[in-house]
């Protein structure tokens, strides 16, 4: 006999590979229906509870069950199932009284066939799930019967049960504001979050995610997102200055709703990351947004190829890319942009255009954020569905078919032993789907785009290469050095497993002027492990002021012109690049800066260690020069140097 007073419901969000510290929203938005209407969820989130280890299965378990929940929920997308089928037979074995249910965009397709294989499953939540769950856990709460309830998938007396869908909800705005109170260590999150809708009108083939929307389209109001998103930045302000998170794929979409709510926000002082599509976006929206306090923007781009992309039904305008990317770094918005290779039927001029498009999107002062992907057959996606007999003949051989996101063996183990079960966790290397691409080359692509771009379309140039063909020679030389392919949740450690063996490629494959741009980046990747200085210096400069660089800044001259160089590649130029003495200062930060600096600016900062005045350095540099420098332009130079944030007075 269950206890009718027990309140109490556990939601479980499992390890995410390559995130660590954001807000489980599916979780937090169904935790804060429940709440609302009296019941007690509780997040357990295995990404910030266990962040730097992941600890065994049933020390797991038992934290979940010692809770006595009415019952368990598990939050699925295709790299979390493993690890919750793992824990929920675990928590089943502890405590076989307590459901278990599973929700997500990846139990929404095979949810009969889930059920069947898993026993430790007991209902399958299917779609939108806060009405679907209220009336779930009262059903549990009072021991009724689960036939009535719309939206479920269920075991009732050994036959699986599959209740139709339920319908939409028609006005977000009616969902209750989000109560981060279900989170019961909201300090170890980056950043808050808010929802501003559901659902695509796009039919992209690759996106499994449409089929859970129902393909309808959803946005809260203006006036809801403005109150939303300054409630999140009061509450998790008192833990560190956030980054807000508006979370829906189209969410710029809707001008008249966007461009209400950034007049709301202008000049608020607010921080916050958003998603949109490529063609969303002018110069006139990238400001206001600048003005709103948007600080990043992701963007699924996928392809540089026209045909992929009316493949994929994702028809982007890819021209119009670079003058986004310009307008973007111009307003100092961190860009990420997304890509994917291995697409069916997909050719070698087809990759080598995307991984081109890759590396000359690193040419701004603001670089994006890149992230190339080998494709994953998602069930439920058009993709999949058209190419399932293939993708199931290569499955049933056990070729060609590799386990990615997880590096765990009890993980992989279950993967191995139900390939159709996990395909979104696999990755079809099979020359009729995927001809030039390979897990482990998508690392290296990443790591030289990200880390390298400059070197890398350099190496291109001087040995007229395509990228897949330097990519399949880079590859070779790192097999031959028995550097092992291997995934890093930290860039830091990414970059120091790499970069050794690159090093030695670059010296055994180069000149003076490819010599050059690799130390520049170097110098580049390193000051963005550095914490940059926040600074509020408005000291008066004058003679007897003490300059001092900031903290980390370094200070390096070049025989080539750095800035020159990207121009070049820029542009695509052939001509030939001459040298000519070049001095940069890089400022530490998340996206390390290099700034040109002429060479009085270098020589003065140079001298600039704190313990010298300014007129100190002013005769110093007299002494050495063959004309007298002019004490007022100096100090001019300085102050200068001051507004840059490259140098501190005393």
């Amino acid at each position: 006999m269950k206890d009718s007073q027990n309140k109490k419901v556990t939601l479980v969000q499992t390890k995410i590979y390559g995130l660590s510290s954001y807000i489980p929203l599916g979780l937090v938005t169904l935790a804060t229906y429940l709440q609302h209407h009296g019941f007690d969820p509780q997040i357990t989130d295995l990404n910030v509870l266990y962040s730097s280890r992941t600890p065994a299965v049933r020390f797991i378990a038992n934290k979940i069950v010692k809770q006595k929940p009415l019952m368990i929920g598990f939050s699925i997308m295709c790299s979390t199932l493993p690890s919750s089928l793992l824990i929920a037979k675990e928590c089943k074995r502890l405590a076989p009284q307590i459901p278990i249910v599973f929700g997500g965009p990846e139990v929404v397709t095979g949810d009969s066939v889930l059920l069947k294989t898993f026993k430790q499953i007991d209902v399958i939540v299917r779609g939108e799930g806060e009405e679907t769950l209220l009336e779930l856990v009262r059903a549990f709460a009072c021991e009724n019967e689960l036939g009535s309830i719309n939206g479920l998938t269920f075991w009732n007396n050994k036959i699986i049960t599959r209740n139709p869908d339920r319908q939409l909800i028609k006005d977000v705005n009616e969902l209750p504001q989000l109560n981060y109170s279900t989170i019961p260590y909201r300090e170890k999150y980056k950043g808050g979050v808010i929802e501003a809708g559901r659902g695509c009108p796009f039919k992209c083939t690759f996106c499994s995610t449409s089929k859970m929307w129902k393909k309808k389209f959803r946005i809260k109001s203006a006036l809801r997102l403005a109150r939303e998103i300054r409630d999140a930045n009061v509450i998790f302000g008192e833990y560190h200055n956030p980054v807000i998170d508006i979370m829906h794929d189209n969410f710029l979409c809707s001008k008249k709703n966007t461009n209400k709510f950034l007049k709301l926000i202008k000049n608020e002082n607010l921080s916050w990351r958003c998603y949109s599509r490529l063609e969303v976006l002018d110069s006139k929206l990238i400001e206001s947004l600048k003005k709103a306090g948007c600080k990043e923007i992701f963007l699924g781009i996928e392809s540089a190829s026209k045909k992929i992309q009316r493949d994929i039904k994702k028809n982007l305008p890819i021209n119009r890319l670079p003058a986004t990317l310009s307008a973007l770094s111009k307003n100092n918005i961190l860009a990420t942009i997304s890509l994917i290779t291995g697409f069916p039927g997909e050719s070698k001029s087809q990759v080598n255009a995307t991984l081109m498009l890759a590396l000359k999107s690193k040419l701004y002062s603001y670089p994006p954020k890149v992230q190339v992907s080998p494709l994953s057959f998602l069930k439920g996606s058009e993709l999949y569905e058209s190419n399932r007999k293939y993708i199931e003949h290569v499955i049933a051989n056990k070729k060609n078919v590799k386990i990615q996101l997880t590096a765990q063996p009890n993980e992989r183990a279950l993967i191995k032993k139900n390939l159709n079960t996990f395909i979104g966790s696999c990755l079809i290397e099979n020359e009729s789907i995927n001809a030039h691409i390979s897990q482990e080359k998508c690392i290296l692509y990443n790591f030289l785009i990200e880390n390298f771009p400059l070197t890398t379309l350099l190496l291109l140039r001087y040995y007229n290469h395509s990228p897949v063909f330097l990519g399949n020679k880079m590859f070779k030389y790192f097999e031959k050095k028995n550097n092992k392919w291997l995934f890093f949740h930290n860039i830091k450690d990414l970059v120091n497993h790499y970069f050794p063996t690159f090093k030695k490629f670059v010296t055994d494959h180069s000149n003076r002027l490819l010599s050059e741009v690799l130390k520049h980046e170097g110098v580049l990747k390193n000051n963005s492990f550095t914490k940059k200085t926040e600074l509020h210096d408005h000291s008066h400069v004058g003679l007897n002021s003490k300059p001092k660089t900031v903290k980390n800044l370094k200070l390096k001259s070049y025989h080539y012109n750095i800035f020159d160089i990207i121009d070049v590649l820029k542009s695509g130029s052939c001509k030939m690049i001459p040298e000519k003495k070049n001095y940069i200062a890089y400022l530490p930060g998340r996206v390390s800066k290099a700034i040109e600096l002429d060479p009085l600016a270098y020589h003065l900062l140079k001298f600039s260690n704190g313990t010298l005045s300014a007129g100190n350095i002013i005769d110093i540099i007299d002494s050495k020069s063959s004309h007298k420098e002019n004490s007022e332009l100096i100090l001019d130079e300085f102050k200068r140097l001051q507004r840059q944030g490259l140098v501190l007075f005393e």
